[in-house]
């Protein structure tokens, strides 16, 4: 599940939630995480960012991560 943040800070309320930072116009170009990156759900039910050029485990970004 993707969850927006607007406005700082943001949290996850749950493990199968990925920040969605994009609307935040100081990290980077608008649109940037939308356009690279997708959500993947873990074996564990954890949600993270993935960018699909190498394995999962070299470009997997905590999806705590604002």
């Amino acid at each position: 599940m993707i969850k927006a943040c607007y406005y700082l800070p943001c949290f996850v309320t749950s493990k199968n939630e990925c920040l969605w930072t994009d609307m935040l116009s100081h990290f980077g170009h608008p649109g940037y995480q939308s356009r690279h990156y997708s959500c993947v759900q873990q074996k564990e039910g954890y949600c993270s960012w993935y960018r699909g050029l190498a394995s999962r485990d070299k470009t997997t970004i905590n999806a705590t991560d604002p």
